[in-house]
């Protein structure tokens, strides 16, 4: 049986459903193609949420970087992306006439899940080098305890990957000079198989 060819929309179209869904139901758009985002397990919420909490402790009373969580759009190039987590430093600069898609993040983090994890690994990634003002990418993984940090160097496309599997260590952010992801807190109350 062949697979039914999903149709091509603009991003103009796109942002016009996204926006007119409330609740329930998001979606990404990549080439044309709006791409539906499934629900997460236990484990990816527990790792997002602590993320939230900590980027909001973390940023508390900073007038210059602010956290953003799952429910705003980036644009990468073309495509929309809705990360789990990311930071934007200065001024935020929006899509004009849409509040809800931020064009520059400095920091981006995404937990990854089984149905995401080629996808946040891959294209995503790609695409999210396309903004200039990106400059970390942390992959957290919700398998087993490790993050991956992948830091621009300079103003190239050439990154570096660093692996954090300590328990008892914290990840230092190149990009937030000063501040650290401690992996207790981020694994905090993440249960095991």
């Amino acid at each position: 049986m062949a697979s039914e060819a999903r149709p091509f929309i603009t991003v103009d179209q796109y942002l016009d459903i996204e926006s007119a869904v409330d609740g329930g139901y998001r979606s990404e758009y990549e080439n044309g193609i709006v791409v539906p985002i499934g629900s997460s397990s236990d484990r990816h919420s527990a790792i997002t949420l602590n993320l939230a909490a900590m980027f909001h402790n973390k940023l508390r009373g900073n007038r210059n970087c602010r956290a953003y969580s799952q429910n705003m759009l980036v644009e990468a190039g073309s495509q929309m992306y809705y990360p789990d987590l990311f930071v934007v430093c200065g001024e935020t600069k929006l899509r004009p006439g849409r509040s809800n898609v931020i064009q520059n993040p400095l920091l981006i983090i995404e937990a990854l899940s089984p149905s995401t994890e080629r996808r946040d690994r891959g294209i995503r990634f790609h695409n999210f080098q396309l903004i200039e003002s990106f400059m970390e990418y942390l992959l957290v993984s919700s398998d087993t305890l490790l993050v991956e940090q992948f830091i621009r160097q300079g103003k190239t496309n050439d990154w570096q990957l660093l692996s954090h599997r300590d328990p008892l260590l914290s990840v230092p952010l190149v990009s937030l000079q000063g501040i650290e992801i401690a992996l207790p807190d981020l694994y905090e109350r993440v249960e095991w198989d």
